[in-house]
């Protein structure tokens, strides 16, 4: 018969006391039903006992519930710096923690979870050192380290570990957080025990994770990496083929397999870095040079890993010693008698090691020293390690300082003495030769201390030349292609490496998004570059500190780190800048994927504000170090891209001397190059391009007027003699304070005072004009001190050419040039402010008085392509900026749809001033050679000289097929203008291309360049205009000295004009019924060549008008017409002279009224000739009317006779 007074279920306080018991510990997990039947009695043992049943009696903590345990996803720790912070385990008595392993790396920090923040506290942990399971546990009253496993767990399989607490030991007090995979980083120092070898020497848990269960419960760790860090640590559990068979290690680099990763050894090589690809930080000791580094704390560890590399020719000398002021304790390693010898002083105890011979001969030689508790093993090279253990109960060194080279300004114990194994003192002397690859717990002192990435480093050895080393390299062929690669692994920790050359000076390198506001990001600005990010508090930025730009075509070495959570560096070519950050986050949450050389074009709108950057990278990277990783651009993509291909090949297509025209500057790109036209007044791929608009450089005929079209740069205004103003406003918020600045213009006027610009500031008295004074252009500018005036005053520029005008400032220093003319210098003596405050406005054409409301010293002419500090004013005008305010009469000059082959370039004149010519400053395009081209036609000699006998004729060919395309296009307002002419002191070329009618009364008649060209200018209807289709002229060269007409310029009011190609003789008639009728040829060469690529437009007028129209025409001068003139000049000369002169003293005579009627009975057309393709030849007409013109124009049927002044009638006018 059974006899039962208690039952217990789980458990009792005496277990192994029971009778018949045969365990020893009481149960730990969930039952879900415990009933007790006996005859009729059945208890429900588990609801009585939640029922609070006086029955039971409940011992402990137990819950009345059972939760499922699930198998959580695996999760896979990537690198030895990531980890996972999870809560603190709840486990003062009892509990337990189970979880699964697979990896084959042999060490590795598992768990750890402190408790009081002072060393000694309670703690516990699981690391894994030479691939065997270690627990470390202290309740208080010290820790406790046991071997946990007895075979080694690295073998690439799942192994699972349990630790139960069953509340016979002391209470454990855990306060901090559960950190898995490794110690992590936090604001404040991370108290890491003594006895955790793997967090002194910094070994993360690298491999593969699951099933979590802590007290019971399932821990997602999978939810947990992906919130924290989801770069670093992957979801699942993959087995990865060999990586060293690709064989990724260079320069010697011994590869051994990781995780899922290959590793480098590079400590025998003169090369660092996760392939052994960057050269090594090499210090050089003379003796009396050390390394210092010196920790704020005092440091204590049971375990310790040395590598150092050295070459030497001396016998002794100190490498490498610990010192502490508190102890006696110091770790030494040093070079004695051409053998390493190792000493450490524990306690009362030390322990001296030998390992080597002849380690003076010179030669690179590797010292590894590990130290493991007691255990010590030392080893030089490929020999046999040394095997030793330390004597005495301390195990643990204490150091403060840390000493390489020599020890330096400290008191006992002598710092250059060393202790032998005998007791006996032997003085260390300092070593004198070369180190390298110096690692401690972890710690690059060497290429710390080259970064200056920390302050407690005092360095006095120089460190020798780092060469460069590329590898990898890769061109991005195009600044708006990319790749993307996998997360960028910067949770914790930065250490990016790369380097780059580029030739352009903008472009986004890197950039990752991250969870919020986290971000990093990488660019070029104007040729430095910037690193961005945020932790999600705000954005920084940290900017290159180089001297020069970084877009040169050369490579450049580029460093990120992250010394401490708070300090970030960026370092280029040993150039470091740091900003330190402020706020609570210390982590970067990144996401998504990681974008090399660019982002999808749709991106960049969505970039944080702070990055500048509107394309990609164009050029090479290489060597890339991503935190540890390699990845390679064009093999281990996500995104890959066709543009992005492996090697580097520097540009295809580069500059020249004659790559830009008009003194435009070449800007070599990757593969292509750019002119930068500010200075010049042009605009286009090389300088050259532009818009047209009539200038008064003119050459009257009876029957056809030539007008010379130049090019200007960019829009082109034209300002009324009624006056006007244009206004750029800065915005408030984008007022700018300048260093220096940069103004270039092109102009045309006759006005002898007038004020072209003027830039004011908004609350400041700082200003610059540019002005005319007395028909000199002249600048004065004020920075606060005193006018400064800087002009050329050598030259008139109120002579209706078109100048050019640079003016830079550098602070109170500043530079002028007028077209050709030599640059002016001005640099201020004495104490010279140098910013300009504040820049509110740019006026351009006149000062506007708001009070008055009127326009000081107005303008009155041509304003093209201004550029202040890269701001294209007229440009943002004619696009009708709203910062752009445009009062009182300005007009834009559109452009005209002209096609041009080829240019003149004129010679100079001798004897006179060897500035270029109007057409020369603005058309400064070399002739190139060939003679089977056709010419076209121009005005003038080409020399721009007032006479054509004043020009050296050169001869020059054409190329290809030049054109002529009259075109006459009429503004809808009369505009009466004065033309007046001033005489240039340096005979500059003056409007028109005779000779002034001034020189000689005689010279002159009303209506062709003297007195006031007025009245009012008659509408034209489509059916006045004309447009044949052919439109070919021969004829002979004339000299002649006939003052140039001087018509105002006018406004192009027409659409684009119809091109017709097929050609005609057939008369066109007008509304009136006019026609023209074909002219005959004579047997000259004819010399003048059309094309019919475009038309002449011919316009008809009333002659009850009663004035001359004012107009403007197309046209562009041929290339070749220096080359021709002397030919011409001799076949025509002789032939025309006499009846020129005759015909020129007739017409003065007979000509009275200052305007004409125009005859309509007397009609012209063009003929076409059968001289058509004489190259070779081109007209030059300098004067106004050439008489009959030599037979190869007839006006009517009386052509060939001399007209009398009693029926002599007005001819008809045409403008070409």
């Amino acid at each position: 018969m059974l006899s039962s007074s208690a039952v217990y279920v789980g458990g009792s306080d005496n277990t192994e006391g029971l009778q018949g018991s045969r365990i020893r510990s009481n149960f730990v997990g969930c039952l879900r039903k415990v009933e007790f039947t006996a005859d009729t009695l059945n208890l429900n043992l588990i609801e009585l006992g939640r029922l609070g049943n006086k029955l039971i009696n409940v011992h402990g903590n137990i819950q009345f519930m059972c939760q499922e345990v699930e198998a959580a996803d695996p999760i896979t720790f990537t690198n030895k710096e990531s980890f996972l912070i999870l809560p603190s385990w709840e486990g003062t008595r009892t509990g337990s923690i189970s979880f699964k392993i697979r990896t084959n790396e042999p060490n590795g920090l598992l768990m750890y979870n402190s408790g009081a923040t002072t060393a000694g506290g309670d703690f516990f942990a699981f690391e894994m050192m030479d691939g065997h399971i270690y627990l470390l546990l202290n309740l208080g009253s010290g820790a406790v380290k046991v071997k946990a496993s007895n075979r080694r767990v690295d073998d690439g399989h799942w192994h699972a570990i349990t630790l139960r607490r069953s509340g016979e030991s002391n209470q454990l007090d855990l306060e901090g957080a559960l950190f898995v995979g490794g110690v992590g980083t936090s604001l404040d120092a991370i108290v890491v025990p003594v006895e955790l070898w793997t967090g002194t020497l910094r070994y993360g848990y690298v491999g593969c994770m699951r099933d979590l269960v802590v007290n019971g419960n399932a821990i997602d760790i999978a939810t947990y990496a992906k919130k924290q860090d989801s770069g670093s640590i992957r979801p699942a559990c993959h087995t990865l083929p060999p990586q060293c068979d690709s064989q990724p290690c260079m320069n010697g680099g011994v590869c051994s397999e990781g995780w899922n990763r290959f590793i480098c050894d590079c400590s025998a090589t003169g090369f660092v870095g996760p392939t052994c690809g960057k050269d090594a930080t090499t210090l050089n000791f003379n003796g009396d040079q050390y390394l210092r580094v010196s920790l704020p704390d005092e440091s204590h560890t049971q375990a310790e890993d040395l590598v150092l590399r050295f070459r030497t020719t001396r016998p002794s000398g100190l490498l490498l010693a610990s010192t502490t002021e508190k102890t006696t304790d110091r770790l030494e390693v040093a070079m004695e008698l051409g053998r390493i010898k190792l000493a450490i002083h524990l306690g009362d105890k030390e322990k001296i090691m030998h390992a080597g011979s002849g380690l003076n001969d010179n030669q690179w030689h590797t010292l590894r020293m590990s130290r493991r508790g007691r255990s010590v093993e030392l080893k030089v090279d490929d020999e046999p390690a040394v095997l030793d253990e330390v004597s005495g109960k301390h195990t643990t060194l204490e150091f403060r300082t840390m000493h390489i080279g020599a020890v330096i300004g400290l008191g006992p114990p002598a710092p250059q003495q060393s202790t032998t194994g005998a007791g006996g003192v032997r003085e260390t002397p300092n070593f004198v030769g070369h180190m390298q690859q110096l690692v401690f717990n972890g710690d690059r002192f060497f290429d710390t201390a080259r970064t200056g990435q920390v302050a407690n480093m005092e360095v006095t050895a120089k460190f020798g030349k780092k060469e460069l080393v590329v590898h990898h390299p890769v061109t991005f062929k195009s600044k708006h292609t990319f790749v993307g690669l996998s997360q960028l692994k910067a949770y914790s920790t930065m250490n990016l490496y790369f380097q780059f050359k580029t030739l352009e000076p903008n472009g986004l390198i890197l950039y990752n998004v991250g969870k919020g506001q986290d971000f990093v990001a990488i660019e070029l600005v104007n040729g430095h570059l910037h690193y961005l990010f945020n932790l999600g508090d705000r954005a920084w930025r940290v900017r290159s500190n180089t001297r020069n730009t970084l877009n040169d075509n050369r490579w450049h070495a580029v460093t990120i780190g992250r010394p401490t959570p708070r300090q970030h560096t960026l370092m280029v070519d040993d150039m470091i800048a740091t900003v330190s950050s402020a706020g609570n986050n210390i982590h970067l949450d990144l996401d998504g994927i990681l974008y090399v050389g660019g982002v999808p074009k749709s991106m960049y709108s969505t970039l944080p504000k702070m990055v500048q950057s509107k394309h990609g990278f164009e050029g090479c990277l290489a060597s890339l170090d991503l935190n540890g990783d390699t990845p390679d651009p064009t093999r281990d993509a996500l995104i890959p891209s066709t543009s992005v291909v492996a090697g580097c090949d520097g540009p295809s297509t580069k500059c020249s001397p004659h790559a830009c025209a008009n003194r435009g500057v070449c800007i070599q790109q990757w593969n292509s190059y750019t002119c930068d036209c500010d200075m010049t007044s042009f605009t286009g791929p090389t300088c050259s391009d532009g818009k047209f608009f009539n200038i008064p450089f003119l050459i009257k005929l009876d029957l056809l007027i030539f007008s010379n079209y130049l090019f200007a740069e960019s829009s082109a205004y034209e300002f009324e003699p009624t006056h006007g103003v244009i206004t750029f406003t800065f915005p408030l918020d984008k007022r700018p304070d300048t260093k220096a600045d940069l103004l270039a213009l092109g102009f045309i006027t006759n006005r002898d005072k007038a004020t072209l610009v003027r830039i004011d500031s908004s609350n400041t008295n700082d200003f610059m004009e540019l002005g005319i004074v007395d028909g000199n252009i002249i600048m004065v500018y004020n920075m606060g001190t005193e006018d400064h005036p800087i002009g050329e005053m050598a030259t008139k520029v109120n002579d209706g050419q078109y100048h050019v005008i640079r003016f830079t400032r550098s602070g109170a220093n500043s530079t002028f040039q007028l077209d050709d003319y030599n640059v002016q210098i001005i640099q201020p003596k004495g104490k010279q402010l140098i910013v300009f405050n504040s820049q509110s406005r740019i006026q351009i054409g006149g000062r506007l008085n708001s009070i008055k409301r009127t326009i000081e010293q107005p303008f009155e002419g041509i304003i093209s392509g201004l550029v202040f500090n890269g701001l294209r004013v007229l440009d943002l005008a004619s696009e009708r900026d709203p910062r752009i305010n445009i009062q009182g009469d300005v007009t834009l000059l559109l452009s005209l749809p002209l096609a041009v082959s080829g240019s003149i370039r004129p010679t100079r004149p001798s004897g006179r001033i060897q500035g270029e010519t109007q057409i020369s400053r603005m058309q400064q395009t070399t002739a190139t050679g060939g003679s089977d081209t056709d010419d076209i036609v121009f005005s003038g000699s080409g020399c721009g000289a007032d006479d054509d006998e004043d020009c050296a004729t050169t001869l020059d060919t054409g190329s290809g097929d030049d054109l002529i395309t009259p075109v006459f296009i009429p503004t809808t307002t009369p505009k009466p203008r004065k033309t007046t002419t001033t005489p240039s002191p340096r005979k500059r070329p003056t409007e028109g291309s005779g000779k002034h009618c001034e020189d000689d009364d005689e010279d002159c008649e009303q209506g062709s360049g003297s007195g006031e060209l007025s009245g009012v200018r008659p509408k034209v209807t489509p059916d006045d205009i004309f447009f044949p289709s052919t439109a070919v002229v021969t004829t002979t060269t004339t000299r002649a000295s006939i003052n140039a007409h001087t018509p105002t310029l006018q406004r192009p009011t027409l659409a684009p004009i119809t091109h017709l190609s097929e050609p005609t003789t057939r008369a066109s008639r007008g509304k009136t019924g006019d026609f023209f009728s074909p002219f005959p040829t004579t047997s000259l060469p004819p010399i003048l060549l059309a094309t019919t690529d475009r038309p002449i437009v011919f316009v008809n007028y009333d002659d009850s008008h009663g004035r001359r129209p004012k107009t403007e025409y197309g046209g562009s001068p041929g290339s070749n017409a220096e080359s021709t003139a002397l030919v011409i000049g001799i076949i025509a000369g002789i032939l025309i002279a006499i009846v020129l002169i005759i015909l020129l003293v007739y017409k003065c005579r007979s000509r009275s009224e200052g305007s004409y009627k125009i005859d309509e009975s007397k009609n012209y057309q063009f003929a076409a000739s059968g001289g058509v393709g004489v190259p070779g030849n081109s007209l030059m007409l300098n004067g106004q009317r050439p008489p009959q013109m030599n037979g190869n124009l007839k006006m009517g049927e009386k052509a060939n006779k001399l007209p009398k002044k009693k029926d002599l009638k007005d001819i008809k006018e045409w403008y070409v």
